[in-house]
Order: structure tokens, then sequence, then C-alpha cells
């Protein structure tokens, strides 16, 4: 059996065949055959399948890599500096308002969309504190 985790190359082929819904190898160029899917097509859709099936379901890790008992507190930060998705942050919002109501939320799909505006405004220059707050003693 094909192991795709070593492979994220192949992987990736395999992902990007089954999103189109043809075979890794039409995806890669070969003509047309009857049949579509070759066993060697056959074995990479289950290796596909049984690597995705070893994922944690938190996130895109290998389930026995990051449950391993010597990882246990070992997972810390990059850097002091989070990354945070906004469409994310404000989807959770929105459902955590929506949990409120009185219907169940979980009959309803958030639409998101950027707001110009506020991509506009983001982008426009902080402007420096004044002396009397910047901490500096001597500037009061």
């Amino acid at each position: 059996m094909t192991d795709l985790g070593d492979d994220p190359t192949l992987r990736a082929v395999v992902k990007a065949a089954r999103a189109w819904g043809i075979s890794p190898s039409r995806f890669l160029g070969s003509r047309p055959e009857t049949p579509e899917w070759t066993q060697r097509d056959r074995e990479l859709a289950f290796a596909l399948m049984e690597y995705e099936a070893g994922l944690c379901p938190g996130g895109p890790h290998v389930l026995a890599e990051t449950s391993k008992p010597e990882y246990e507190g070992a997972f810390v930060p990059e850097s002091d500096e989070p990354i945070r998705c906004h469409e994310c942050t404000a989807g959770a919002l929105l459902a955590e308002v929506m949990e409120k109501r009185e219907k169940p939320a979980g009959l309803i799909l958030p639409q998101l969309k950027i707001d110009p505006e506020v991509v506009a405004q983001n982008l426009k220059p902080v402007p420096p504190l004044p002396p009397e707050l910047q901490g500096d003693p001597d500037a009061r």
C-alpha cells in the first residue's frame, strides 16, 4: 500500500484529482483509458483515505505523531504573535450571537464578506501617540 504521509507532492496530486473528479493518472496527463481508474489510481485513492483517517479532527496534524506520550506539553507557540483568521473570528462571534436566539443556530450558515471600507481603514497608518501618552517622564 502506498503511504502518502511521506510524499506531500503526491498527496497534493491525489487531492487535486479528487477535487476535479478524475483519476490521478488522468490528472497527470494520461489519455483517457478504459477503465479510467488504473490499479495504481485505486491504490492512491485508498492511500489518501487512509492518510486522512489518521489526521487529528482538530487540524491537519498526523495524530500518530502528535499524540505520542513524549509530546505531552511539548507543543508551544512558534512566536509571541499568534495568527488570527479574521473570517473564522467573525464566524465564531456570529455563531455565538445566533446561539442566544430562540431558534437553534445549528441550522444557520452565516454568509460573511469582506467590507472594503474596513480594509481601507485598516491600511491607513496609525498616528503616533502624543508625548504625554508615550510613557516618557521627561515629556510631562
